[in-house]
């Protein structure tokens, strides 16, 4: 029988746990809000009142899941799905602002101006 070195179970605290699952959430909530930006191919169906809404929304959502993976990092020794939470907000900060910044430099000019 083959033998597999035991893994010790390192208890978590619950403050780490509960920041891990609300930065989960966050990164979710964060999703859903960037996939509500307007694209090159509807971007004539928005106009400039409302894309400026969007936008503001989505960074509300990226600074607060960024705010929550800096508490998360400053408990240290993490758990190693706290470490991937922390990870993937990061992968996505650049990603998102890139979004954001085409959404705010492009497709603002392009949709249809704020009604009077």
């Amino acid at each position: 029988m083959q033998s597999f070195p035991e893994t010790p179970i390192v208890p978590v605290s619950i403050y780490e746990l509960n920041l891990s699952g609300k930065l989960y959430g966050l990164l979710g909530g964060l999703a859903a809000e960037m996939s509500q930006l307007p694209t090159e191919r509807t971007v004539d169906r928005w106009i400039a009142t409302e894309i400026l809404h969007q936008v503001c929304r989505c960074k509300d959502a990226l600074i607060d899941a960024l705010h929550c993976a800096l508490r998360l990092s400053q408990l240290g020794d993490l758990d190693g799905r706290s470490q991937e939470w922390i990870a993937e907000i990061l992968r996505y900060t650049e990603e998102d602002q890139s979004q954001l910044d085409h959404v705010e430099g492009t497709l603002l000019h392009q949709c249809h101006p704020p009604l009077p």
